[in-house]
């Protein structure tokens, strides 16, 4: 079995045949004949691949597929194949191209044929070779004209009678381009398209034209709206690398009322002891898609601890709840934060705290500093209480 294409040598009376799905060829000049039949790939199933015809008398020269093909299923070079199933992706459905496994044979191709006296063409004709060219008329009468036959590509191929046969003189002339039907693909064009190009009746290749484009361009995005509640919203889409639309997201917020029904709003502001605090307010977007009112504000929280120029008593020693320095207080700072307790009368005016911050006692009046006695030696000058304005006192006691 053949399932390549066949050369066999000019000067035997014809050319190269070329058959792709079947070879059939006498050797006249050689005394004998073969045929060889055969596909030169693995037959599918109605799952979308190929598969062979049932019978033995299955042709692929004729496209004939015996017994039938099913109702959606069409013979496509002697197998039944999808009715609509384009496997070379030349752009031809099965049914319509001779040979699905090839993208250059389509619905219009040729081929070479051979016939009993020498060769010719087959037309592909919707789905099925056509008959085959060759000459009938095998015998020739010494010394008659030389004759022509049409050849491959809109070529002649010249014939002279030798010893009473028709021979073929010399090489396909006039050949153009290429074979009525051929297709030809370029590189990828457009949105994920290919370049094809065919052959015309005349043997020449038409201009390329980007085919099998998809619907969009990879990455690019598309929109659209609708109307809702306040106005409209929108949501998108986004091409795929295959060229595909990818399926919407989903809808966004419906915009153009002041609000969305149920959304809320906060503010918030400074406040308390040097604004170190917060407060806060809200609204709610109503079902017209309006702001409410808003709330009255929170409780303040976080402010600082006193507020700056404030004085208060001086806080208790621990230990000794009850004892607070009568000639102390404590002042807030800038920062709004308490300062240790400090003598309420201003030192430099002599101002002093009734109780020694060393003595832990906390016994009162025990304040004290070193002055000097007039007869000599160093004497101590005593705070004076609340009564006598919390100044030192003017007596150095020995």
């Amino acid at each position: 079995m053949l399932s390549a294409p066949v050369d066999v040598p000019d000067g035997i009376g014809f050319n190269r045949i070329v058959v792709r799905n079947a070879v059939c060829f006498s050797m006249i000049a050689l005394g004998f004949a073969a045929c060889a039949t055969g596909a030169d790939v693995t037959p599918r199933g109605q799952d979308g691949g190929r598969r062979d015809a049932a019978g033995p008398t299955s042709d692929a020269e004729t496209g004939v597929c015996d017994p039938p093909c099913g109702p959606s299923e069409a013979c496509s070079a002697g197998s039944c194949v999808p009715a609509a199933a384009d496997f070379d992706d030349d752009g031809i459905e099965a049914s319509l191209d001779c040979d699905d496994d090839d993208p250059a044979i389509a619905s219009s191709a040729e081929r070479d044929c051979e016939g009993t006296c020498g060769p010719g063409l087959q037309r592909c004709e919707d789905g099925a070779w056509g008959a085959c060219s060759a000459p009938t008329s095998c015998d020739c009468v010494p010394g008659s004209a030389p004759r022509t036959i049409p050849c491959a590509r809109c070529g002649t191929q010249r014939q002279v009678c030798v010893d009473g046969s028709w021979t073929n003189d010399g090489d396909c002339m006039g050949a153009g381009e290429c074979s009525p039907g051929d297709v030809d693909t370029g590189g990828g064009c457009g949105n994920c398209g290919t370049q094809r190009r065919t052959c015309s009746d005349a043997c020449t290749w038409s201009a390329f034209a980007c085919e099998g484009e998809g619907v969009c361009a990879p990455g690019t995005t598309s929109s659209e709206s609708q109307s809702c509640a306040c106005g409209s919203q929108t949501r998108s889409r986004t091409c795929a690398s295959s060229c595909t639309w990818g399926d919407y997201g989903a809808w966004g917020a419906c915009t153009g009322g002041e609000c969305t029904p149920g959304a809320t709003e906060m503010q918030q502001q400074a406040c308390g002891n040097c604004s170190l605090g917060r407060q806060t307010r809200t609204r709610t977007c109503s079902s017209g898609c309006a702001w409410g009112a808003w709330s009255a504000w929170s409780t303040c929280s976080g402010g600082g601890a006193c507020a700056p120029g404030a004085t208060r008593a001086c806080a208790a020693p621990a230990g000794h709840p009850s004892y607070t320095d009568p000639c102390g207080e404590e002042r807030c700072r800038a920062d709004c934060s308490w300062s240790t307790c400090q003598p309420r009368v201003a030192t430099t005016s002599g101002g002093c705290l009734y109780d020694n911050p060393s003595n832990t006692t906390y016994a009162g009046g025990d304040n004290y500093r070193s002055c000097s006695l007039g007869g000599g030696g160093t004497g101590r000058q005593y705070c004076l209480p609340p009564v006598y304005g919390c100044v030192w006192s003017d007596m150095c006691a020995p």
